[in-house]
């Protein structure tokens, strides 16, 4: 059995499975959500929770086209003194035919903002 291997490097792809591949292995790793906004220094912004991450092995055919998608990082929030935000949450990333999805890894929560009002520095996103 013919032995190849696909990085994926931009956002979305294709990849069509060679001759001779009748089995393929995925992994996939979510992105990282994007971490909360500061209080001027004050109160720390949450950091944002790490991508999930899947794997699974698949009985595919040759000339079968696999579209990919790869997660993008959460945008970190901005800290503006009274006005902070949470970071945003990270992008999902998934292998799949137009028949099937073979796999999915979620992406990492946004952490939240430090409040100067509530006095409190913002939580950590979930993974």
């Amino acid at each position: 059995m013919a032995v190849a291997t696909y990085y994926a490097t931009s956002t979305t792809s294709t990849w069509t499975v060679p001759a001779g591949v009748g089995e393929i292995i995925i992994y996939a790793w979510g992105g990282g959500g994007g971490g909360g906004g500061d209080d001027n220094g004050n109160l720390s912004g949450g950091d944002g929770g790490g991508g999930g991450f899947a794997s699974t092995t698949v009985t595919v055919s040759a000339g079968t086209t696999i579209a990919v998608k790869v997660g993008g990082g959460g945008v970190g929030g901005v800290g503006t003194g009274s006005t902070d935000a949470g970071g945003g949450g990270g992008g999902y990333s998934s292998a799949s035919t137009t028949a099937t999805n073979y796999i999915v890894a979620g992406g990492g929560g946004g952490g939240g903002a430090g409040s100067d009002t509530n006095d409190e520095s913002g939580g950590d996103g979930g993974a």
